[in-house]
């Protein structure tokens, strides 16, 4: 018997195996591989700090790639394909780590494809709404035309506000009566257009909805890929660059309208 078939025999024997582990058995193993590649990664750590990775179970983070799921219930996976990142808060440490990596739902054949450090700041309400609502369409209609770097940008990156004039079409899929449609036209009068926006160069993704100052009932009404030159022609003013993402959006004070002295007077015959 020739050594490439004794490798054989034990590369399959390996593998029947692992395809009879648990599904706590094969996190253990992900969680291992990494553990390993974030160690390997991260020579910023303190002695106390890579003690801690080595000795603490990390928090399985889980996103759809292909079909759906409950984010973060690893009992829920099924056998389609998940994005799933083993998060360890580390002490002392002002970042998330996190060891991304793509299987299906039990982790089998999970190995780490890279390694992201995070910040999760504490966004008002409004905002974050905004900004999954974004991400979300993001996965579902625009990660075939985005590079890897791209799309990573838009899943971990903040955007840019503007307040914005895009043209909008309100019957898309020509579905809504004429009435309908001048309701909503209608309703989004008294509102600002807003839109999100990510900038790679010189391809702009956009999102817009209508709303008031501070995002509350914000929803897209309007997603593109666009050009530089169109996003610049329909941004009214910046609100916020992304670096400035986190912090309350500033509004306006409500300012009561001056009352009108003669609607108020009582004439006396």
């Amino acid at each position: 018997m020739t050594r490439t078939m004794l490798f054989g025999f034990f590369v399959a024997g390996l593998m029947f195996a692992v395809a009879g582990c648990s599904d706590a058995e094969l996190q253990s193993i992900a969680a291992d591989r990494a553990r390993e590649y974030l160690l390997e990664h991260c020579p910023e750590l303190t002695a106390e700090q890579v003690s801690y990775v080595r000795f603490n179970q990390p928090d399985f983070l889980v996103g759809s790639s292909i079909g759906s799921t409950t984010p973060g219930k690893m009992e829920q996976c099924n056998s389609y394909t998940r994005e799933i990142s083993a998060a360890w808060r580390i002490p002392g440490a002002d970042r998330v780590y996190m060891v991304y990596g793509i299987s299906d739902g039990r982790m089998f054949h999970w190995y780490p494809n890279r390694l992201i450090k995070r910040r999760f700041d504490h966004l008002g309400l409004t905002q974050r709404v905004a900004l999954d609502l974004c991400r979300s369409y993001a996965r579902e209609n625009f990660q075939a035309d985005l590079s890897d770097k791209e799309y990573a940008g838009v899943r971990f990156g903040y955007p840019r506000i503007i307040e914005s004039d895009f043209d909008v079409n309100y019957n898309g899929d020509a579905s809504l009566a004429e009435e309908e449609i001048e309701t909503r036209r209608l309703a989004n009068a008294a509102l600002s257009q807003f839109s999100l926006v990510w900038n790679f160069d010189d391809k702009y993704v956009v999102f817009s909805g209508y709303s008031r100052a501070d995002l509350s009932g914000w929803n897209i009404i309007f997603a593109g890929i666009l050009g530089g030159e169109e996003v610049r022609e329909h941004t009214l003013r910046v609100v916020k660059e992304p670096a400035e993402f986190t912090r309350p959006i500033p509004v306006a004070p409500f300012e009561a309208a001056p009352e009108d002295e003669d609607f108020f007077r009582i004439d006396e015959d």
